[in-house]
This record gives C-alpha cells, sequence and structure tokens, in this order.
C-alpha cells in the first residue's frame, strides 16, 4: 500500500474498511464498556427491560449516556428496547415533544395520520411544524432512506447552512437530501469549474456524474456549476498522482478492484482527466498555429496525449462508470496499458501542478502558498493537491453560505479543515461519520422504544 495521508484515507480508502468501522454490534447481555481515548472499561450500567428503561430517559439524558458508555453500547442497549418482549420489532409512530401521537387523534389531518401510523419515527417540536412537514414544507428533518440507517429521523439546522461531513461509502449528501426534501445544495462530485471552453472535459464530466444528477433531482437543470463544491483540477491531479505508485512499481491491484473504494473514484476521474487531456491537445495545436506561448507542462501534456492516445482512447472510453481501475487493469490486455497510462498520469499529475500556482479562482496568498510548497515526489504533490482542494471548498462553502445555500456534503476530512480555518457565520457542522449521526439514530431508536400499542 502506499503511504497516504489522512486526506487520502478520507477519500480513498477500502469500502471494507469503512464499513466494518460504522457496523453496530447487534449483541444482548454484553457488558457496557466506556469507550475513551482509545481505552475501554467495564462500567456498573444495567441494562433495562426491554421498552421501558430507556423509554423513561429524556432527549437529554439519552445523550448524556450516549457520550459515557460509547455509541456501540448504546445501541446495544437501544436495539434490546426497540423490541417487545417476544422479540418482535414494534410499531414506530409520531411524536409531538417526545410524547407519541396516535393516529386516532382527532386533530390529525389526512397528512398528519399517515405520518403517525407509518413504521417510521417522525418527531416535531410543535403540532405547527407537524403539520408543516406532512405538507412537505419543510427542508430541514426527515428519515433517512437507507440503505445505511434506514429511516433514522434526522434534524438540521431549520435556517442557515448545513454542512456536512460524510463517509462516501456511508450516509451522504445523496441520502439526506431526499430525506429532507431539499434541493439547495452543494455537493463534493459536482465541479464549480466553468466548462463552457472544454467540450470534451464537460462530457467526460456529465458522463461520470449523470446517475448522482439524476438521485440528487438535478437532471434537468441546466445550470449544474450551482450546484459544485470544488474544482475537477486539483481532484483530477490528485486521483492520478494516487495511481502513480500502482504502475510504477507493477503493483498488486487488489486494492483497487471491486469490493475495495479506491478503484471507482480512480476509474471516473482517469475518464475525466483523459477528456482534459483531449481539450489541452486541442488548445495547444492552436495556439501553435498562432504562435501564442503555451506553458512547458501543458505542452508536455499535449505531446503525452497524442502519444498514448492509440493505445488508451479505447480503452478508457470503455470503461464502465460504475467500474472499478484495478479490474480493468489486471488482465494480460490492461497490463500492457500500464506504461502508456504512467506516461500520461505523470504528465497530467505535472501540468496540474503547474496550473496550481496559477489558479485564478484563488487568491494571490493562496496561490503563492501553492507554488512555495514541496513537489516532486508521491507524497509531497498529494499534499499540494489536498490543499488545493481544501482551498477550492472553502471558497465554495463561503459563496454558498452568502446566498443561501441550505446544504453542502463533502468528505468529513474537509470539513473538519474547514472547522479549523473557521466556519463563516450562518453555517452549522454536522459529522455524519460519528456524534450528529449517532445522536440522530440514538434518538430514533429510543423513541421506537417507547412507542405504545393504539
Amino acid at each position: 500500500m502506499p503511504k497516504r495521508s489522512a486526506q487520502g484515507q478520507d477519500e480513498w480508502a477500502s469500502l471494507g474498511e469503512r464499513q466494518s468501522a460504522a457496523r453496530r454490534d447487534r449483541l444482548q447481555n454484553v457488558p457496557v464498556h466506556h469507550e475513551t481515548d482509545g481505552a475501554s472499561q467495564t462500567l456498573p450500567v444495567s441494562l433495562p427491560r426491554p421498552g421501558y428503561g430507556l423509554a423513561m430517559m429524556t432527549r437529554r439524558q439519552v445523550l448524556v449516556l450516549q457520550r459515557t458508555v460509547g455509541n456501540r453500547a448504546l445501541n446495544r442497549l437501544l436495539d434490546r428496547g426497540n423490541r417487545s418482549d417476544d422479540g418482535i420489532s414494534v410499531q414506530r409512530w409520531a411524536f409531538l415533544n417526545e410524547e407519541q401521537v396516535k393516529p386516532k387523534d382527532k386533530s390529525l389531518d389526512p397528512g398528519m395520520k399517515k405520518l403517525a401510523s407509518d413504521k417510521l419515527v417522525h418527531d416535531y417540536m410543535s403540532s405547527d411544524e407537524f403539520k408543516k412537514h406532512a405538507a412537505g414544507d419543510t427542508d430541514y428533518l426527515g428519515n433517512l432512506p437507507g440503505p445505511v440507517s434506514a429511516g433514522t429521523w434526522v434534524r438540521f439546522n431549520e435556517t442557515g447552512t448545513n454542512l456536512l461531513g460524510e463517509n462516501h461509502t456511508q450516509v451522504t449528501l445523496k441520502n439526506v437530501v431526499p430525506a429532507v426534501g431539499s434541493r439547495n445544495f452543494i455537493y463534493e462530485p459536482f465541479a464549480v469549474d466553468d466548462m463552457s471552453e472544454s467540450p470534451k472535459l464537460r462530457a467526460a464530466y456529465e458522463k461520470v456524474n449523470k446517475g448522482r444528477f439524476k438521485e440528487l433531482g438535478v437532471a434537468q437543470v441546466k445550470d449544474k456549476q450551482q450546484f459544485g463544491a470544488e474544482s475537477l483540477f486539483p481532484k483530477m491531479g490528485y486521483a492520478l498522482n494516487l495511481l502513480i505508485p500502482y504502475l510504477t512499481q507493477n503493483r498488486n491491484l487488489d486494492d483497487l478492484k471491486e469490493g475495495a473504494y479506491t478503484g471507482r473514484p480512480l476509474q471516473q476521474y482517469l475518464k475525466i482527466a483523459w477528456g482534459h487531456g483531449k481539450d489541452v491537445a486541442a488548445t495547444v495545436k492552436q495556439r501553435r498555429k498562432t504562435a501564442q506561448q503555451v506553458p512547458p507542462a501543458l505542452q508536455e501534456l499535449a505531446g503525452t496525449y497524442e502519444s498514448a492516445k492509440a493505445d488508451l482512447n479505447s480503452f478508457i472510453k470503455k470503461l464502465p462508470v460504475a467500474g472499478y481501475l484495478g479490474d480493468a487493469l489486471d488482465t494480460p490486455a490492461g497490463k500492457d496499458l500500464r506504461e502508456p497510462l504512467l506516461r500520461f498520469s505523470k504528465a497530467f499529475v505535472a501540468a496540474m501542478l503547474e496550473r496550481a500556482g496559477a489558479d485564478t479562482a484563488l487568491t494571490d496568498e493562496e496561490r503563492e502558498a501553492l507554488r512555495s510548497m514541496d513537489t516532486g515526489s508521491q507524497p509531497t504533490n498529494e499534499v499540494v493537491f489536498s490543499k488545493w482542494r481544501n482551498l477550492h471548498f472553502s471558497h465554495a462553502v463561503r459563496k454558498a453560505v452568502e446566498r443561501g445555500v441550505r446544504y453542502a456534503g463533502m468528505g468529513n476530512l474537509h470539513l473538519k479543515y474547514l472547522l479549523d480555518e473557521g466556519l463563516p457565520p450562518g453555517s452549522q457542522p454536522h459529522d455524519m461519520t460519528g456524534k450528529a449521526l449517532a445522536e440522530f439514530e440514538a434518538l430514533t431508536k429510543k423513541l421506537a422504544s417507547s412507542v405504545k400499542s393504539p
């Protein structure tokens, strides 16, 4: 495995590693542990009878318990409380200030009755909020659709911009947006860049993201740039820089195959980078005709694209958007393509590093900071690309807050960068890989355990 920064682990860690870190132990009759600083200490906590102890606790008490015994231990307690004495899951209803609302309540309109009689927890602060949600007039609360944490009741800030730090293989903005009923967002996979003069880049980008646009309900929106949260250029550079060690050292490609996460984004951003290579080759050719100056790294990228085109063009074009690059390369034909793919990747990384110091979307100080950073090796290049990406996230989030965007989704390490930098007023962070999601899940299970028969 190549040595990766924390940022790289956030973006490209294997699917198995991410899922195992998020699994909940659903075992009964086990000791309860206090999880602190990586240590585990058994505490004298009594398990409640199913459907009783946790139901008597307030929301505040549940959160305190969660901090005391840890997420996994609390989920074991809540799982027990979520079942009746015969082990059958209980029906779930709507709640008003944590008090169960029965579907036969005469004050409910038809939409409210429907919510009060389904199998999901809905927790409202007021009758007016309950009514508005039933009518589809809210954009900050709802039930996650799954498959991860399916049915969990989530509540975000009613005003301002909610910043979601996600694990890309678990609960993401793609799950939250339909849950809360909003299309007012920016999202990490979507680009802030103007691609009007880069037709091949735009075509590859739109093909890769076609499914995401549809899932988020914006496929028919003409101006998709409004949904962008970062620039394609540092992300393409980041991806191909990460690919280089697999090509130079004749490495085992299992980390890039189906069943691991890394291979899919690498395949997607290779397709987008190849589109950019086509545009660069056309641009360089035109500039030469008119005797315009061309930056050295851009000339090298254009020349490398042209020399590798015969070998790589058909291969890259046929790569499926949802596929994994390791599977495509670990074949007799794929192995023969490693050398031209390595040449293209190296030329592409060099061109992106040159572009970083001239990025007009950044401030003079930011460009100078990027130019002053060490480059020349895979690890140092990764640091530059990570910094460049985070600078774009910072600009995109601040602009989003200014124009009243409701949600911004990104990898949790990008959110941590923004927190360290200082969030703009009017924004609120939510760690959907840890604390925020754990609290949503704890409250949902706590309320489900308190349900009484209609």
